[in-house]
């Protein structure tokens, strides 16, 4: 089923390696369009709604931010505005013990998480990867999850390029396409739950269609 896995003999493709080169490229020197700071990890309050919901009912402790860029969201005292005017960070509002970050483009994040995690969240990643290696990443995702994994993909070309000039989103497929792949990586961890949003546009957060919500 898996073309390339982290396995010893089945290794990430070389465009996967290539791209992990280029982002970390992007995290010290910015986007090619206007040089400015890069994958600050905001995009995941896009889609706060969604995760709100889906904390308070299964009241996580622990997560792991897979593809988190500088994850400063879940830290940054002002990241939300709350009703009454007041401002909270992401980890406080969602009521987490511990957020664990990952991401291979990042140098500080870099270092393969070890063990599980209540819920893995994944946002405005997959559409990065490449389509050869989407198969053995989901694999990865649900691995390390307990309970929960809640995805966000985007269907549309991003707004960055890369180094090379190529459009940061090089897998760009219908909905249906991911839900296939999402389904073939639930198969293969029975027990989990995963949440998936998919914007269509490129407004992110108007044009979220919930993939589905397994074993709920």
């Amino acid at each position: 089923m898996f073309g390339f896995s982290r396995k010893p003999k089945r290794n990430p493709s070389q465009r996967y390696l290539s791209l992990i080169e280029q982002y970390r490229e992007m995290h010290s020197r910015g986007s090619s369009e206007d040089q400015t700071e890069t994958f600050t990890g905001y995009m995941i309050l896009h889609y706060i709604d969604a995760l709100k919901r889906v904390c308070d009912v299964l009241m996580p402790q622990t997560i792991l931010d897979y593809g988190s860029g500088k994850g400063r969201a879940y830290n940054d005292p002002d990241a939300l505005e709350l009703e009454d005017g007041s401002k909270i960070d992401l980890q406080s509002y969602l009521r987490l013990s511990s957020v664990t970050y990952y991401d291979p483009g990042f140098e500080p994040y870099s270092g393969r998480p070890s063990g599980k995690f209540d819920g893995v969240v994944c946002s405005d990643v997959l559409e990065h990867c490449p389509e050869e290696d989407i198969d053995w990443i989901l694999g990865e995702i649900f691995g390390y999850a307990r309970e929960f994994v809640f995805v966000t993909i985007a269907g549309y070309p991003a707004v960055k390029h890369l180094p090379n000039g190529e459009n940061a989103h090089i897998t760009l497929k219908p909905l249906e396409w991911w839900n296939d792949k999402l389904n073939a990586a639930l198969e293969m961890h029975p027990g989990l739950r995963f949440y998936a949003l998919y914007d269509a546009e490129r407004t992110p957060g108007t044009a979220q269609s919930l993939i589905r919500a397994k074993n709920v």
